[in-house]
């Protein structure tokens, strides 16, 4: 896989990316070559052996993955599954499409991660275009406001020029909990897709989530709680002394609130 440099989707998503509403934002979005590199193709040569041929591969069905977990109710569920094509409830892909996706993987978040392994489980194809660029909104949304209108459609204005999306599949990769390397204290969502379009052998990659900035590092725990103990140990006589208020210091005077939305980001050159 090589990476194919555009400076637009690299623009778009430093703009999308950033501290918001106390909440953490980070976004990825780039464009690779399908093109394997001597390494790649001894890897590819490896997993062809062990599965013995291009076998289909059954991946966990899109809608299930796509969903948010505030929308899978019954009614929800069997409404969306009852309108869906039957490849969406249970889709196949070649091990060729399989190891594309595992190796855009590697290659983006190498070395901290390997993906080798990953189980087909983990990855789902999507239903449409539209399905992935209404669910991409509604998650950014909350946290980017009005900017949201103009990031994504600078977005999918460079995709169309980039990919294509219309004659492309789309993929996406959700792990589970046990083995999910993305996972950390105060994750609230992330989303990875995969845009593959097999006659230009080329994948744009967009991975977005939030991390909530509310909860305190262990580090911080443990000196809020010294200093909980701290002004335990103190008498009422200490207490007055040091701080006249009797609230050991937690007292109002400072200036806090939410961090409100940045400014509008200036994208007319991309019109």
């Amino acid at each position: 896989m090589k990476l194919l440099l555009n400076p637009t989707l690299m623009q778009i998503s430093e703009a999308i990316s950033g501290e918001r509403n106390e909440a953490q934002i980070d976004c990825r979005i780039e464009s690779y070559s399908c093109k394997m590199i001597a390494q790649e193709k001894k890897m590819f040569k490896s997993l062809l052996a062990a599965e013995s041929s291009l076998s289909s591969t059954v991946l966990t069905p899109g809608l299930v993955h796509s969903l948010s977990p505030h929308s899978l109710s019954p009614s929800t569920l069997s409404g969306s599954f009852a309108d869906a094509p039957p490849d969406v409830l249970q889709h196949t892909c070649s091990t060729r499409t399989l190891y594309y996706l595992k190796a855009t993987l590697n290659t983006v978040f190498a070395p901290d991660y390997d993906f080798s392994t990953a189980s087909a489980t983990e990855f789902s194809k999507e239903p449409s275009v539209d399905f992935v660029s209404r669910n991409l909104y509604g998650h950014l949304a909350t946290a980017l406001g009005e900017d949201v209108v103009g990031l994504t459609t600078a977005l999918w204005t460079e995709l169309e020029k980039e990919i294509n999306p219309a004659e492309c599949a789309i993929y996406s990769y959700r792990p589970d909990g046990d083995s999910d390397p993305f996972g950390e204290e105060g994750s609230l969502w992330s989303l990875n897709y995969f845009i593959y379009n097999k006659k230009l052998k080329r994948i744009v990659f967009i991975r977005a989530s939030s991390c909530s900035t509310g909860i305190p590092s262990e580090d911080e725990q443990d000196l809020h709680g010294e200093d909980l103990d701290l002004a335990g140990d103190m008498s009422d006589d200490e207490m007055e002394i040091g701080d006249p208020s009797g609230y050991g210091g937690y007292g109002g005077g400072g200036s806090g609130g939410m961090a409100g939305f940045p400014a509008r980001h200036d994208l007319s050159y991309m019109e």
